[in-house]
């Protein structure tokens, strides 16, 4: 399964073309780079088209980011069974995490960016990521019933265990570390090892 986002590339709708091109403006010049008439010029849509899509710019960028959310969140679920073993389900969401980012390097600067923008709404986004994660969602739920994690607040658990894989894919990319499958697979028992009960 490749792991690399293409999400508006393979449309070509004028809407998809907007997109595109807002991702491309956000990465080269960042928000304050982003203006309509360059996005008009570069996603070759008229200035006027851009309105009957999105209202304004916030809106806009609010969007991009919901559509790349949706599509991480269908890739990283592909394969997620949960009639698997606690531990399995744990192991393979680990390494689609490590192999989505490893395919994606733009991908965790673009998050960090935005979510340190004014169009971040941290209440909306953590609604957001926990609809689109429900089956994650539902498996540390699972955990804490069971008594295998500890009775933490689930994002706490999210914390100490997958939103550490960013930074360690990171670390991987500078060549601080290797992340191959026998550094990932010790990695996921310390994880692991560090929400569950003792």
């Amino acid at each position: 399964m490749t792991m690399k986002l293409d999400l508006f590339k393979s449309r070509s709708d004028k809407r998809s073309r907007i997109l595109e091109a807002t991702g491309q403006l956000i990465a080269e010049q960042g928000f304050h780079g982003l203006s309509m008439a360059k996005l008009a010029r570069l996603s070759g849509v008229a200035a006027g088209t851009l309105y009957l899509y999105f209202d304004d710019k916030d809106e806009l960028i609010r969007q991009y980011y919901d559509e790349i959310h949706q599509a991480v969140a269908e890739q990283l679920l592909q394969g997620f069974d949960r009639s698997e073993p606690l531990f399995e389900q744990y192991r393979g969401l680990w390494f689609r995490v490590r192999d989505f980012l490893i395919a994606n390097p733009d991908h965790f600067s673009s998050k960090v960016q935005y979510e340190h923008s004014p169009f971040f709404d941290p209440l909306r986004q953590q609604q957001r990521l926990e609809e689109l994660f429900d089956p994650v969602m539902a498996m540390f739920q699972q955990g804490i019933e069971a008594g295998v994690f500890k009775p933490l607040p689930i994002p706490v658990l999210v914390t100490l265990s997958l939103d550490l894989v960013p930074l360690l894919v990171q670390k991987h990319l500078r060549g601080y570390i290797v992340l191959d499958v026998e550094t990932s697979e010790a990695t996921i028992l310390a994880c692991w090892s560090a929400i569950c009960q003792k």
